[in-house]
């Protein structure tokens, strides 16, 4: 079951990275099978700082630039 995470206000405040707690529930679920998707009116390229680097995923889309981007992990 894929899991969608809007970022500001829900899970990173404040324009910090997102916390260690949230980290590791996040992994938690991904362990358990389910697919992690971050959602924002950001950038991708100002998404990243704030997403802890563990939780990189090989895929993204920007809507707005309308290509795909590789992200290492």
């Amino acid at each position: 079951m894929p899991y969608v995470f809007n970022l500001d206000g829900t899970i990173v405040f404040q324009g910090k990275p997102i916390s260690k707690a949230i980290v590791k529930a996040i992994k938690e679920l991904e362990r358990r099978g389910h697919e992690i998707i971050f959602a924002s009116v950001r950038p991708i390229c100002d998404m990243l700082p704030v997403i802890d680097e563990s939780l990189y995923h090989p895929f993204a889309y920007d809507w707005r630039q309308r290509f795909h981007h590789r992200v290492a992990r």
